[in-house]
């Protein structure tokens, strides 16, 4: 076989699925001596590197598969798992703001495909004049309940005209409280702390010349200050949304 980096790529895997045996640990140690690095120039070899990547891509990705194992909707599984692993790539490289766009991207993904839903476009035009729609309303939507009312506003039910924030709310009111909201304040803090992902996500748009508004800009300042706990935090705000949603997927 001609050594074309073609054919070594090819290689590439089955020396990752050596090297992953335990029982091969030898081949493994082999491999580096003969390569002629020690432990410090491993970090640096790009050879290894290569090797480590793959390896590491392989774990990731079946820690993606088993994250989305449950979740129902079929025709978006890769494609949140593929996200996945990309965020995982943008944490270990530490480029926080990609890292943020991949884990949005899953959300936004789950939220768009969940809105076309015909059941939950029904639900809305068969309640519109439910509190939950609301601001006008005195009544709230349940009683006993803090007030709800206008939680999930919207002007028309022409559909495609809907903000991005509004399909979100009314994902959240849907499927992550099935339909019950214990109280204003729950709910907000849970949109809110969605909201802020997709905050660093429209960072991600450089050039753009947006106008942040204070709240927008205190939320960033707050973020940046200490952006390396928001990648555990923002991993932990994905894992609570799908598996919050996925039993009510039907």
């Amino acid at each position: 076989m001609m050594l074309t980096k073609d054919n070594l790529k090819r290689l590439l895997p089955y020396i990752s699925k050596i090297i992953e045996n335990p029982s091969n640990e030898w081949f493994k140690n082999e491999l580096i001596r003969s390569l002629n690095v020690d432990n410090k120039q491993m970090v640096e070899d790009p050879r290894i590197r290569e090797i480590y990547e793959l390896c590491v891509r392989k774990i990731i990705y079946a820690q993606a598969e088993d994250f989305y194992k449950t979740f129902p909707i079929e025709e978006i599984k890769q494609i949140l798992i593929k996200d996945f692993v990309r965020a995982d790539t943008f944490k270990r490289n530490n480029e926080f703001i990609d890292f943020a766009l991949a884990v949005h991207q899953q959300i936004e993904n789950i939220v768009i495909t969940l809105f076309q839903q015909v059941k939950l476009r029904e639900f809305v035009s068969n309640n519109a004049e439910s509190a939950i729609f609301r601001q006008d309303l005195e009544k709230p939507y349940y009683k006993g309940k803090n007030n709800v009312k206008g939680l999930v506003s919207f002007t028309t039910l022409e559909f495609a005209t809907w903000t991005y924030k509004q399909k979100l709310k009314l994902i959240l009111f849907y499927y992550y409280y099935n339909k019950v909201i214990p109280n204003y304040d729950d709910f907000n803090k849970v949109f809110n702390e969605l909201n802020k992902i997709y905050i660093i996500r429209n960072e991600s748009h450089r050039g753009t010349n947006e106008i942040k508004n204070q709240n927008t800009k205190d939320i960033l300042a707050s973020i940046f200050e200490s952006y390396n706990r928001h990648y555990f935090k923002f991993l932990g705000i994905l894992e609570d949304f799908v598996t919050r949603i996925s039993p009510n997927i039907k």
